[in-house]
């Protein structure tokens, strides 16, 4: 009796509490077909066919995005659409979408374009496919990948590696090749594949630019017109300058010109400082009794002692005082050769250009420090190429705001033309101006078809602002009207000089040091030994054995001042890899 109440007790608990069942699911098949245009974006349709025992309620799709990426993406089920949700996880989008299913069979059509997947090489073109992703927990127990060429060269396409590798391959029609696995996936088990196809297929371009041939007549135009724009700038500047235009009562005021060092013809002519000009001040201060300068012979090449004749320097500019201290801060005597050597050079002759720059322009020459105006210009140029790419990543984080980026867009364009041109052209009506505005535009232009285009426009449109910017404030030190007479009384003497029929050693000596800075030593030394027949140079401020060795002076000063020390495939990441189920 007792065993016969246990066992109804025991039915009993089973018709009111029955077992539930553990769920469970398998891929019946996974079959892609890849759709390859002619401009190399990929259209996907990807079946996912699952095999439910229980219930269940979503299913999810990942995408490893390493390079390549997708686009316009789909979900059907009987081509019904089936709305679903993106998350986003470092270079992963991860795909979920909702449904109800329960021991049955369902199968889900996912549709979406892939980009920058095909790896052009030189003799010929690859695709890295993952056919089944990697990161699936359940079997699947057949993967299928169909591959549809653009033209008819399926049997041109050669399959380089898979995984697993005993896999079918037949060719279905001229342009569809099949892949297939011959046995079950199990978890964690990928279906990849690495396919070559000859060149030509195929061709790499921008992504939408090619699909839009207007962008590229627009493009085409912009570069035209940025290219005419500048070509028409350099030829204005070089007619006109930027500098103010001279009035009678300026020509008027020559009595009221400067007598200004060698050093300083050369700044006011080519608005810079180099090696040339230290080596005319160098002279110019022998020529005064500051140096003595002797040529050493020597069995490769001659070197040159400076020797200290006065030790006052009263009277002497900021750069010339420097250039002493430079030349004999640890001894009276000094050869070139030392100066090598010597640490901080490089720093010493900086500072003597910085000093040049400033008595420029305490002598009213120009109206900035024409190098202060330079570096203004080339720090703005790379801040300005800095901004583009900060606006590259915003436009990503912020999933691609058209209207942001116009706007950005419009405030550089605006923020350029007035910061480095507005304020410099004051005159409204001056053909410069125009010039300059129009390049604005184009330069917007640039940007704005970019927007439409791709990133890399983007990116050359913004390297061809910079490199327009550098240029453009080469010529932007501005010389005032008195710096404007210095330059023509300096190209005057120039064209002079060049004409001078030389007959005295005396007019060798003035001039020589200005010879160098308006670049025609060697003429002036040819002219020296047609006058004297001698190679040799004996002036009361040196000793040369001969032309070469004025012309090896020059080149040693650079050297000297420019060599100063200062002390010491497979598994899973090709295009579709990813992960997917359902839950």
């Amino acid at each position: 009796m007792f065993r016969l109440r246990t066992i109804c007790l025991i039915v009993l608990l089973l018709l009111l509490f029955p077992f539930v069942s553990a769920k469970d699911y398998v891929y019946k098949t996974i079959q892609t077909d890849l759709f390859i245009s002619p401009d190399g974006t990929i259209s996907v349709f990807e079946n996912e066919t699952f095999l439910f025992d229980g219930n269940f309620t979503y299913a999810y799709r990942n995408f490893n995005e390493n390079g390549w990426y997708v686009t316009n993406l789909s979900i059907y089920e009987n081509d019904l659409p089936v709305p679903y949700d993106i998350y986003y996880s470092n270079n992963r989008k991860e795909i979920r979408w909702q449904y109800e299913a329960s021991d049955e069979e369902r199968t889900f059509q996912l549709e979406y374009k892939v980009h920058d997947l095909i790896f052009f090489q030189k003799e010929k073109d690859t695709l890295f496919w993952t056919a089944v992703f990697l990161d699936h927990e359940k079997d699947v127990e057949q993967g299928i990948l169909r591959v549809h060429l653009p033209e008819s060269a399926a049997e041109k396409i050669h399959l380089e590696q898979s995984t697993p590798q005993n896999i079918d391959a037949k060719i279905i029609n001229p342009y569809t090749i099949q892949f297939s696995t011959t046995n079950v996936l199990l978890p964690f088990t990928p279906f990849d594949v690495i396919l070559s196809f000859p060149k030509g297929i195929v061709r790499p371009s921008f992504h939408s630019i090619i699909k839009k041939p207007f962008f590229i007549f627009l493009i085409a135009l912009a570069v035209l017109i940025s290219f005419l724009v500048i070509i028409g700038a350099f030829s204005e500047l070089k007619k006109k300058g930027i500098d103010p235009v001279l009035k009678d009562k300026d020509v008027q005021e020559k009595n009221k010109l400067l007598k200004l060092t060698p050093a300083m013809k050369g700044l006011i002519l080519k608005e810079r400082v180099s090696y040339p000009e230290l080596t005319a001040t160098i002279l110019d201060l022998a020529q005064r009794g500051y140096i003595y300068i002797t040529e050493i012979k020597k069995f490769f090449a001659n070197d040159f002692e400076l020797a200290q004749l006065k030790k006052n320097t009263t009277g002497l500019t900021s750069y010339e005082k420097e250039i002493i201290l430079f030349l004999f801060a640890e001894n009276e005597r000094v050869t070139l050769s030392s100066l090598r050597i010597r640490k901080n050079t490089a720093i010493k002759f900086d500072k003597i250009k910085d000093l040049l720059y400033e008595e420029s322009e305490k002598l009213s020459l120009f109206e900035k420090n024409p190098e202060t105006v330079r570096m203004d210009f080339f720090y703005k140029s790379f801040f300005y190429f800095a901004l583009i790419f900060a606006l590259i990543f915003v436009y990503i984080a912020i999933n691609h705001s058209f209207i942001l980026l116009f706007l950005a867009l419009l405030f550089l364009g605006g923020f350029t033309w007035y910061s480095m041109y507005a304020k410099k052209i004051p005159e409204k009506d001056h053909i410069l101006s125009i010039f300059l505005i129009l390049f604005a535009i184009i330069g917007n232009m640039f940007h704005l078809i970019s927007v439409l285009a791709s990133f890399e426009i983007i990116l050359l449109s913004s390297i061809a602002s910079v490199i327009f910017i550098m240029i453009f404030s080469q010529f932007m030190p501005k010389r005032t009207s008195l710096g404007v007479r210095q330059k023509n009384e300096c190209d005057k003497e120039k064209e002079w000089l060049k004409k001078y029929p030389l007959q005295e050693e005396r007019m060798f000596n003035e001039f020589l040091a200005a010879t160098i800075v308006y670049g025609i030593q060697k003429e002036w030394l040819k002219k020296y030994q047609k006058a004297f027949g001698s190679q040799e140079i004996v002036m009361p401020y040196g000793h040369f054995v001969s032309l070469s060795g004025m012309n090896s002076f020059s080149s040693a000063i650079a050297k000297s001042a420019g060599a100063g020390s200062g002390g010491s495939a497979g598994g899973g990441n090709g295009g579709g890899g990813g992960g997917g189920g359902a839950g």
